[in-house]
């Protein structure tokens, strides 16, 4: 064991993050039109085996239903994020 006092270090200070807002808008785009896709996939292949009695194709269109929902909700969620981009119009804006 050593003797000498334990010497107290100053906390790091943390850079405040910048977000690309430019690059984030871009990918969100990006993304919203892969979902919007994938959704209409989706829907397409409940609106096709809605009313099949195949208990497997049932379940199938249940668990597309279900995955129908997040896709929604992350388009909304992404819609929101570029509208207020865009009206706050963060782009031009300095600290």
């Amino acid at each position: 064991m050593s003797n000498r006092p334990k010497v107290r270090r100053k906390p790091k200070q943390k850079t405040p993050t910048v977000i690309n807002v430019v690059a984030v808008r871009k990918e969100y785009l990006k993304h919203i039109k892969v979902l919007k896709n994938l959704k209409s996939k989706y829907e397409m292949y409940i609106e096709k085996n809605q009313n099949n009695k195949n208990i497997e194709t049932q379940i199938k269109v249940l668990e597309y239903q279900k995955k129908l929902y997040g896709i929604v909700a992350e388009i909304k969620a992404k819609e929101q994020y570029i509208s207020f981009f865009d009206e706050h119009d963060v782009r031009n804006r300095t600290n």
